[in-house]
């Protein structure tokens, strides 16, 4: 479609004004001059470069469709139409974005700090003048300050002690090894009473320690003494005294019990005559 001056001017009287304003004081035109004289372009041609360009600026054509349009309006191949339209891209597009919204945050800014220094200047915020009632405060446990005045910490704060746990961790009990257990006297009790076996010594053949382990070294036998009382008896001569029993009436099968019997007679006998 093709669109006079007058419709493209009412397009871009409808921009927004920060839109505008960059379209009204940027030199598109003479970049789309520039970019179409680098690539050798007549002045039919820069014509029809410079109407679709406005026509993508102000929104009647699309940028997905801007360089299949001018490969076909303008004639050229297509290696030709994308690095013109990297060109404007670079040259136009972005610069007449950075303009618009680059101003319109300054403005922002510059809003916002005349409000601040509106406030700051306003006749009717009177400062607050807190030396009448810092005694006041005082009494009620508030420090007033200024902003350039240090706190001074003059009251002793309390602080709580943590209750002390009574709980003790239990004690386990460590084996007992034998190298570190004391030696007591009950113990050497038996070393004491033990006598060393001295019948290899006392042998006919007075064994040498040479000769001691030898296979034929014999060694012999210990005498057991048997120390029974009845065997005591039979192999000891008494004197016969008045107090003495013949025994001899009574049979071997029983010279046992008669032992016995004299025992029990000699302790009877024993406790008459004292």
């Amino acid at each position: 479609m093709k669109l006079t001056n007058a419709e493209i001017q009412r397009k871009i009287s409808e921009l927004p004004e920060n839109i505008r304003n960059a379209i009204n004081q940027f030199d598109w035109s003479g970049e789309v001059l520039a970019i179409g004289k680098s690539h050798n372009l007549q002045i039919d041609e820069l014509n029809i470069f410079q109407k679709h360009t406005l026509e993508v600026i102000v929104g009647l054509t699309s940028a997905s469709d801007y360089q299949g349009i001018l490969q076909r309006e303008l004639g050229i191949d297509t290696q030709t139409a994308e690095d013109i339209v990297i060109e404007a891209n670079q040259r136009i597009f972005r610069e007449l974005q950075k303009r618009a919204f680059t101003t319109e945050i300054d403005n922002e800014v510059e809003i916002d700090t005349t409000s601040v220094n509106y406030e700051r200047n306003d006749p009717y915020r009177e400062p607050l003048e807190h030396d009448g009632i810092k005694h006041v405060m005082r009494t009620e446990g508030i420090e007033l300050l200024d902003h350039d005045e240090d706190m001074i910490v003059t009251t002793e704060v309390d602080t709580l002690e943590k209750p002390k746990s009574n709980y003790s961790e239990p004690q386990s009990a460590k084996p007992a090894t034998n190298y570190r257990e004391p030696i007591e006297e009950q113990d050497l009790k038996g070393v004491k009473q033990r006598t060393a076996d001295m019948r290899i010594l006392k042998t006919k053949n007075h064994i040498t320690p040479d000769s001691a382990f030898n296979e034929n070294t014999s060694i012999p036998s210990e005498q057991v003494i048997d120390q029974s009382l009845d065997k005591k008896l039979h192999g000891t001569i008494h004197t016969g005294t008045e107090h003495t029993i013949d025994l001899s009436h009574l049979g071997s099968e029983h010279q046992e019990t008669g032992g016995e019997r004299f025992l029990q007679q000699l302790s009877d006998a024993e406790i008459a005559e004292h």
